[in-house]
C-alpha cells in the first residue's frame, strides 16, 4: 500500500512501506531427516528432564529403598552422601535435557553449531554404549548404537545435510 502525505501546499512524495526481509528459509529448506532429528532431540531432552527431576525430588526415597533392599552395595557410605550424589546426577540430567532442547532448536533452524554438537553427542553415545556392552550386555544397546551411528553418519557424511547447513550459513552472513 502506497501512502501519500498531504500538506497545505499539496501532495508530497509517495512513501513506500518498509518490507521486512526474510533472513532464513530454514523451515522449508531443512531436509526431513534433519527435522526428525530435531524432534528426536526434543523428545530426548524431555525424557532426560523427566528422569532428572524425578531423581532430584525422590533422591531420599530412592536411597532409603536401595539401602533396605541391598545394603551390602553401599557399605561405608552415609545415606546423606548418597542422596547428594543422586541429586547431582539429576541436575546433570536436567542440564543434558536443556542441551538437547537447544540442539533440537538449532537443528530445526539448520545452525551449523547444532550439527557439530549433535555429532559429538551421538559419538559419545556410541562410545559409551560400546563400553557399556563390554561390561554388561543388553539387547537394547544394539538399538542405541544403530540410532547414534545413523545420526553421526547422516550429519557427517550426507551431502543433503551438509548442503542444507552450508546453505543456511550463507543466508545468515
Amino acid at each position: 500500500m502506497v501512502k501519500r502525505k498531504v500538506t497545505k501546499k499539496g501532495v508530497k512524495k509517495k512513501s513506500e512501506p518498509v518490507k521486512a526481509e526474510k533472513k532464513f528459509e530454514y523451515h522449508d529448506d531443512a531436509p526431513i531427516i534433519v527435522k526428525l532429528l530435531s524432534i528426536f532431540n526434543y523428545v530426548n531432552g524431555g525424557l532426560w528432564a523427566l528422569i532428572g527431576f524425578i531423581i532430584i525430588f525422590a533422591a531420599g526415597g530412592i536411597v532409603s529403598y536401595i539401602l533396605q533392599v541391598s545394603p551390602e552395595l553401599f557399605v561405608g557410605y552415609e545415606s546423606g552422601s548418597l542422596v547428594t550424589m543422586l541429586i547431582l546426577a539429576g541436575i546433570v540430567m536436567v542440564l543434558l535435557a536443556v542441551l538437547h532442547f537447544f540442539v533440537g532448536i538449532g537443528l530445526w533452524r539448520l545452525k551449523p553449531w547444532a550439527r557439530i554438537v549433535s555429532i559429538i553427542l551421538s559419538t559419545i553415545g556410541v562410545i559409551g554404549t560400546i563400553y557399556s556392552m563390554i561390561i554388561n550386555f543388553a539387547p537394547t544397546q544394539i538399538f542405541n548404537i544403530v540410532v547414534d551411528g545413523f545420526i553421526v553418519g547422516y550429519l557427517l557424511f550426507s551431502k543433503e545435510a551438509k548442503e542444507a547447513f552450508k546453505k543456511n550459513k550463507k543466508l545468515v552472513k
